[in-house]
């Protein structure tokens, strides 16, 4: 369909070439787009500066008082570090057929939750937006809350749980990365917020905070040692922090807080064989406890992945003014 107008967003910059980045693009009071789109987004477009259609994904969209607020997902093939990178959302021309859909798919990305949803203990309610189906329940529910981004979910005082079940063990394999928005009191203690998975040898997988402690555990046990330790930065503080682990190999695991490294564990061991479990996000005990935003790789993405992870999501980028799309249509032309 042809749009009317369109607004350019300018990307920050990373530190080395990504590919294949699920980018955040945040609306907020817009009133051009507020005046102009459909208010299911039916009209939107999202593309690169020269016509290339991009996938993207809703997590919010709605027009209210002729404003536009939205937390959009979109897919962008390349990320140089060198050189701006721009995308255009494109609205305008009246209703028609939804090109965004309800997943996005990221090489190597196995499960990716919002957690958006008001949950109430139903199968499949926490959704799964990395489009293998793996859907969460809540057991009992949280509480949904203003989280990260958009909305999130957080402890009511009780064990508040959200269950995965047969959630592949992916920590059979030799490389994984996983991260999440937590948020937690400067004075709590236990272990919360978390995610976490078990299996034969017990607790398998935790990354959440450490007992009686404002600094994130990261932890992973195979068959014989756990690798385990406390980071060093304050992820724990009443304010949101982006908390993540990465393994490249079976001799190392890192952990990050707000994109930083925080500990390094070279112990060496081998590969358990787990077998499909439950995989848990939880804020036990913690009415101030808050998670969102997890996403779980079967693939080491590496520092700089998990850097822009938390800067383009604390910082998604630079807004141009609203433009005509038959200027730019004109602009195309000529260049050809």
């Amino acid at each position: 369909m042809a749009t009317t107008h369109y607004k350019r967003l300018t990307l920050p910059r990373p530190n080395s070439l990504l590919s294949n980045f699920p980018v955040r693009v945040s609306i907020s009071a817009d009133a051009d787009i507020g005046g102009r789109a459909q208010s299911d987004a039916s009209d939107v477009r999202i593309k690169l500066p020269d016509g290339t259609s991009l996938d993207w994904q809703i997590e919010e969209w709605a027009i209210a008082a002729g404003n536009c607020d939205a937390e959009l997902w979109v897919k962008v093939p390349t990320i140089p570090s060198a050189s701006d990178t721009e995308i255009d959302v494109h609205y305008g021309g009246g209703a028609a057929s939804p090109e965004h859909s309800t997943t996005l798919s990221i090489p190597n990305l196995i499960g990716w939750w919002h957690l958006n949803e008001s949950g109430d203990g139903t199968a499949d309610e926490y959704r799964d937006s990395s489009g293998n189906g793996y859907h969460g329940r809540g057991d009992p529910a949280m509480n949904r809350q203003t989280g990260a981004i958009g909305y999130g979910q957080f402890g009511t005082g009780g064990v508040e749980r959200i269950i995965v079940d047969d959630f592949p063990a992916m920590f059979t394999e030799a490389a994984f990365t996983a991260s999440m928005w937590v948020v937690g009191k400067r004075s709590g203690y236990g272990n919360y917020p978390t995610l976490q998975q078990s299996g034969s040898y017990g607790k398998i997988f935790y990354l959440g905070r450490g007992s009686y402690t404002n600094k994130a555990r990261y932890s992973v046990k195979y068959q014989v040692t756990q690798m385990v330790y406390n980071g060093n930065h304050e992820s724990f503080d009443d304010s949101w922090h982006h908390i993540a682990m990465r393994r490249a190999d079976v001799s190392s695991l890192s952990g990050y807080s707000d994109g930083r490294l925080d500990g390094i564990d070279n112990t060496a061991d081998t590969l358990g064989s787990y077998v499909d479990s439950q995989l848990q996000f939880s804020s036990m005990d913690d009415t101030d406890g808050g998670i969102d935003e997890i996403r779980v790789y079967i693939a080491d993405k590496g520092a700089d992945w998990l850097a822009y992870e938390h800067s383009q999501i604390t910082s998604p980028g630079t807004w141009g003014a609203e433009q005509s799309s038959g200027n730019r249509r004109r602009r195309l032309l000529l260049a050809c």
